[in-house]
């Protein structure tokens, strides 16, 4: 969708969100670094996102759109699995990202703030 596009739904209201899926948001750096606090191990923050980002070059050399986190989401839930330990990890990535992920993108982050922008628009950052 162009910005055009973009701004032409959201005069309509419909919301777009600023980032091309809900795993962008996810998968996002803050998050698999908060993620790896959370389970004691925040040496393995930097690991977990080069291992992110080498599964997302190689969608991105058989077509796949550089932004498309949703590509590798399975590969990420096993990374996670694998290097953290976490258990119970969820019946696969749906369960882990309502378990482990999403409340991690909360009040005073910097995901949180951008993900509150693109829903509620630019009137809604720092107003929690």
């Amino acid at each position: 969708m162009t910005e055009v596009e973009a701004h032409d739904t959201r005069s309509s209201g419909v919301q777009v969100l600023s980032r091309r899926n809900i795993e962008a948001y996810l998968l996002d750096n803050e998050v698999i670094s908060a993620l790896c606090e959370k389970w004691g191990k925040p040496e393995c923050a930097s690991d977990l996102i080069a291992e992110r980002d080498y599964e997302m070059q190689k969608k991105v050399a058989t077509g796949a759109d550089p932004d498309d986190f949703k590509k590798v989401r399975g590969e990420v839930y096993n990374a996670c699995k694998r290097v953290l330990g976490v258990r119970p990890p969820g019946s696969g990535f749906h369960a882990f990202a309502i378990e482990h992920l999403a409340p991690l993108i909360c009040p005073g982050t910097a995901i949180y703030d951008e993900l509150r922008g693109s829903i509620f628009g630019s009137e809604a950052k720092g107003n929690r």
